[in-house]
């Protein structure tokens, strides 16, 4: 009876063992990109090509350190690419075992790849941040190939360029904690000052609380 008593003691210790919280580490924190961050630009490649008068897609570099061109190839076959852009540029290719990386060919010259059949954003074009158009020459597998421009958005369309442009203005600080700091801050893409919010009083009336809400956005 004696022993019997000691399992289910030993087990009770076990079971609460399980039991208790573990001790979580804090999640390490990822450093912010050096000098911009990488602009990604995805395109869509398909037999038939783009419609006609429409051979022009656009990039954008703005306040990028890197910038890349990753493809989405339709069908099930594959697709041979030159393109030829006004600055270096490199092939790159991300499989499951890694990837592998091309050499940066200088302006004028051509980058040849091939993208898979069915390919997702394995295939990469990178481009130095410099860079201003390419022109690309697609050959789908047994059929007629298609021509594409690409232009970088800031220069070819200014007008849609200024709605991703900074907007000076809001440089008082914003006070409080990091995640106070953190939720407030726009990156500088809104035209209106973020302001800590001040006393607060819950009202129970829908009605008087949409009033309060159309009052103070007016």
């Amino acid at each position: 009876m004696v022993t019997g008593l000691r399992a289910l003691f030993l087990l009770a210790i076990l079971a609460l063992a399980a039991c208790s919280p573990a001790r979580h580490r804090p999640a390490p924190t990822v450093p912010a990109p050096v000098g911009g961050n990488h602009q990604v630009t995805y395109l869509v490649l398909s037999e038939a090509g783009p419609a006609q008068g429409q051979d022009r897609a656009y990039f954008t570099g703005l306040g990028a350190r890197r910038i890349s061109v990753t493809f989405l190839a339709q069908g099930r076959g594959a697709y041979s690419v030159d393109a030829v852009c006004d600055a270096p540029a490199r092939y790159r290719f991300e499989g499951v075992d890694g990837a592998v990386s091309g050499n940066w060919i200088d302006a004028g010259r051509r980058v040849h790849f091939r993208v898979g059949p069915a390919e997702r954003g394995r295939s990469w074009l990178d481009l130095d941040p410099a860079t201003q158009g390419c022109d690309l020459t697609v050959t789908p597998g047994g059929r007629p190939g298609w021509s594409l421009h690409l232009a970088r958005e800031e220069t070819a369309l200014p007008a849609v360029a200024r709605l991703d442009a900074a907007v000076p203005g809001c440089t008082r600080s914003l006070g409080g904690d990091a995640l106070d700091r953190a939720f407030m801050d726009t990156g500088s893409l809104s035209a209106t000052c973020p302001v800590p919010v001040g006393a607060r009083r819950l009202l129970p009336d829908g009605l008087d609380a949409l009033n309060a809400k159309i009052e103070a956005l007016t």
